[in-house]
């Protein structure tokens, strides 16, 4: 006979305590490395939020927890729960909402609600990764359905000035100012009167941010460093590679020097650049896929989508070959996308490279296993 089994809570009374403590442990910090003003929520009141942020940088969480009283219990990717000890801590500490990238979490849905009906503030940042140039580029319509079904006041807490202080593809921090508040609250009367697509776009607008702007100064030695992850075309000479010194980036084939200025602007070395920031740079980067050759009719089969297979599956392409590469997991890219945590090889450089693979022809089909 089955025993009945209590399920455990999932709120503790610790994670309270710890937040306050890493709040007031950290607010002197993240003040002075990165010169934010963190606005408290006055309104908060004593009821649980639905809080929906845009992300700009690795510490948007804490900039969060210090503007909200209480616990917040942020919904997390999957990466963060394959850290060893760290994850485990993480998990004492706050116990994150864990949620598999690029997928419909049923799992992560119902935890939600868990969390909800025991009075807890949820934290979610819909666009689940940073940009590499500043402006929001894709908000995950299915929040709109999590927002329905948890029947929440929905907070929206906007983080302005991160591309400039620290930008995805750069590993230090500049000296600047940021802002981080709640410019507004949803109400679940309000919410039951809006189609989903109304939904969906009050949300975007709320959290859209475009940094692709000069409206600040924002300093480091090394401004320019590591901007070479993000660019691949040169507008001058083509596909090409670059390196970065200090607030310079250089293609290596024409030689030519581009300033990465404190005011996030782009300036030619000796020449008008084109481009006057790197959103726009990041534009035609994306825009320039490989051209289809035409077909030679021959069939291929590609088993497998990780780095062997779309090499594979480029070279057979530009050849003329048909080629349909065959993935057994839910998204392309093989080890690349499961294998390797999103802090080292971010998951939007593996979805750009498939990308190019289908404008070369290539068809990509997951979820296919071959030879059972």
């Amino acid at each position: 006979m089955k025993k009945n089994i209590k399920k455990q809570p999932w709120i503790k009374p610790r994670h309270k305590v710890i937040t306050r403590l890493a709040a007031s442990i950290l607010y002197p910090y993240v003040k002075f490395e990165y010169g934010i003003k963190i606005e408290r929520f006055k309104d908060q009141g004593n009821r649980p939020y639905l809080v929906l942020y845009n992300h700009q940088t690795g510490f948007d969480q804490f900039f969060l927890g210090m503007a909200f009283r209480g616990a917040i219990y942020y919904v997390a990717t999957e990466d963060i729960f394959s850290l060893g000890f760290l994850s485990s801590l993480l998990r004492f500490a706050v116990e994150p909402i864990p949620i598999k990238k690029q997928t419909t979490d049923i799992a992560a849905v119902k935890n939600c609600v868990k969390v909800a009906k025991e009075g807890g503030t949820i934290a979610i940042a819909p666009e689940g990764n940073r940009t590499y140039h500043g402006r929001t580029v894709y908000i995950n319509p299915s929040i709109v359905s999590l927002i329905k079904v948890l029947k929440m006041p929905v907070a929206f807490f906007r983080i302005e000035g991160g591309f400039g202080v620290h930008p995805r593809w750069s590993d230090v921090i500049r000296k600047g100012k940021m802002r981080a508040y709640v410019a507004d609250v949803l109400e679940p009367e309000t919410i039951k009167t809006m189609t989903d697509e109304e939904l969906a776009s009050y949300v975007q607008e709320k959290l859209y941010v475009d940094e692709a702007k000069a409206d600040g100064h924002f300093y480091h030695a090394k401004n320019a460093e590591y901007m070479e992850r993000v660019f691949y075309v040169c507008p001058y000479c083509g596909l090409s590679e670059f390196e970065t010194h200090d607030d310079t980036i250089t293609c290596k084939k024409c030689k030519k020097e581009i300033q990465y200025t404190s005011s996030k602007e782009l300036k030619g070395i000796g020449f008008d650049f084109p481009f006057r920031f790197v959103a726009d740079w990041y534009r035609e980067n994306v825009n320039a896929m490989p051209e289809k050759v035409e077909s030679t009719g021959i069939k291929v089969a590609v088993v497998g989508s990780g780095p062997a297979g779309m090499t594979a599956a480029a070279e057979l392409a530009k050849k003329g070959y048909a080629v349909t590469m065959f993935e057994a997991l839910h998204t392309a890219g093989g080890v690349l996308v499961y294998g390797i945590p999103e802090f080292r090889l971010p998951k939007a450089i593996v979805a750009n490279e498939i990308t190019k693979l289908e404008a070369q022809g290539v068809e990509v089909m997951t979820n296919m296993v071959i030879g059972r």
